[in-house]
């Protein structure tokens, strides 16, 4: 935050509108990451207010959609994702990394729905696809829990150890606290799934 806010700062020092329009997109997804949708909504509206979206609208698009999604507003959440997804004129998504947030966010929002079918197809794509594409991070797209969840809703608890086992080797080498955190709770959900256990539960 502090260095975003101090980029920020030498923007409008400068002038540089279209800088400074990316940095308040930085700062918008740090915040959705950590969970201030209230900052989030008010620095989306700042970013508004100020004009300068001309040439980076999918990005604040997916930024409205994602936070739409932790407001619990799916049709909010339809209505940006359409817009963050521009496609090229073969059919083709512009920029994958849009896609996958929005795959992602609709995951999340089937969940909310209660339709683990919908949740694990849009989840397991993000999933799979960056297994396949080597992403390192697993916290880039972090839809490991949700897609956990969507598996022992519809009874495939077994696959869970699939997602929890890469999250713990990436936490060993990374020493990613979110990968570790998230590899604990997949497998606490498999257990749990198979009936009470006092040890998951406490996980």
């Amino acid at each position: 935050r502090a260095r975003l806010r101090d980029l920020m700062a030498v923007a409008d020092e400068r002038g540089e509108t279209r800088f400074g329009a990316i940095i308040t997109m930085h700062r918008c997804e740090l915040e959705l990451r950590a969970g201030d949708v209230r900052e989030c909504a008010r620095l989306l509206d700042e970013w508004t207010d100020s004009g300068a979206l001309e040439g980076v609208e999918p990005e604040y698009a997916r930024c409205r959609a994602i936070l739409a999604v932790l407001r619990g507003q799916p049709e909010e959440l339809e209505r940006w994702a359409a817009q963050a997804l521009p496609r090229a004129p073969d059919g083709d998504v512009w920029d994958m990394w849009d896609e996958l947030e929005m795959r992602r966010a609709r995951g999340v929002a089937a969940l909310f729905s209660r339709d683990p079918e919908r949740a694990e197809a849009q989840l397991r794509l993000v999933w799979e696809h960056t297994r396949r594409a080597g992403v390192a991070d697993p916290g880039a797209f972090p839809v490991a829990a949700d897609l956990a969840e969507a598996l022992v809703w519809l009874d495939r608890a077994d696959e869970v150890p699939g997602l929890a086992g890469p999250l713990r080797a990436a936490a060993e080498r990374q020493d990613h606290r979110w990968a570790a955190v998230t590899a604990v709770r997949c497998t606490a959900m498999a257990r749990l799934a198979r009936g009470y256990d006092e040890a998951a539960a406490g996980q």
